[in-house]
């Protein structure tokens, strides 16, 4: 999600509740729908009744989510024919989304785009994490080396309240922060939000029982152009993987420090 479009959709949050309780309330339905699908396919790889669920025109499921889920599933999920064809149908559609929104470019956003793929290039696996600053839960600056590069693995998450797909990754982020805590893994989310309440709500529902923050230039210095986004620093302060979610994050921490 954008932080352009995500800006501009919490206006028109705050401007119609209505609006906005069916928002949440849809957002709640979807997630969870999402959630059911994906637990019961990764408990129940050798079933067929996950084939069922998945290649029903009714369930909804993230294109990102359903590539992460077929990397892990059995071959009785991932090389069945109607999960392959629902899959071939996302990227065809991803495809052409993506073909359409070029065309339809204009200089500006061309020139917008290379500036996104320069953010990108910012942060290199192999290279030290750079500095930036944060603000902690009580207002004070603090500099981003104060967290890490101190001896633990450290994933730098860059997130917002009003962002739903970070709110749907939490989840995996808090059991991963359980399960590897005491193994030498710690968690800061730097938040982009801009209303500390809303930012505190969130951190209370989704339990978020690791180091907050709220960004000052960390979004810039990290080339942060849509949430969620990661990062995984060693405990030397480099660079490790980016763009860990679900079970990638829980695979590549069990290698790490199993």
């Amino acid at each position: 999600m954008s932080q352009k479009s995500g800006e501009s959709f919490r206006e028109a949050l705050k401007r119609d509740t209505a609006f906005a309780a069916i928002w949440r309330r849809n957002v709640e339905i979807d997630l969870a729908q999402r959630d059911s699908i994906r637990a019961f396919v990764e408990e129940h790889q050798n079933s067929l009744v996950g084939v069922f669920l998945l290649s029903l025109k009714e369930v909804s499921i993230y294109h990102s989510l359903l590539e992460d889920m077929m990397s892990e599933a059995s071959s009785v999920f991932a090389q069945h024919v109607l999960v392959k064809d629902k899959l071939e149908k996302m990227r065809q559609m991803a495809r052409r989304f993506e073909a359409e929104r070029e065309k339809k470019m204009t200089p500006e956003e061309r020139e917008e785009q290379k500036k996104r793929q320069a953010m990108d290039a910012k942060i290199k696996i192999g290279e030290r994490f750079p500095n930036a600053k944060v603000k902690d839960n009580a207002g004070e600056i603090k500099q981003l080396s104060d967290y890490v590069g101190k001896g633990k693995y450290v994933l730098i998450d860059f997130w917002a309240s009003w962002c739903g797909p970070c709110r749907n990754e939490m989840p995996n982020v808090k059991a991963a922060y359980e399960k590897y805590a005491s193994k030498g893994f710690e968690v800061i989310s730097i938040s982009i939000d801009k209303k500390q309440k809303a930012w505190r709500t969130a951190i209370e529902e989704l339990g978020m029982n690791w180091t907050q923050v709220l960004n000052v230039d960390a979004a810039d210095v990290y080339g942060i152009y849509a949430i969620p986004k990661t990062f995984l620093v060693d405990p030397e302060g480099i660079v490790v993987a980016k763009d860990l979610r679900s079970k990638k994050l829980e695979k590549t921490l069990f290698n790490l420090l199993e």
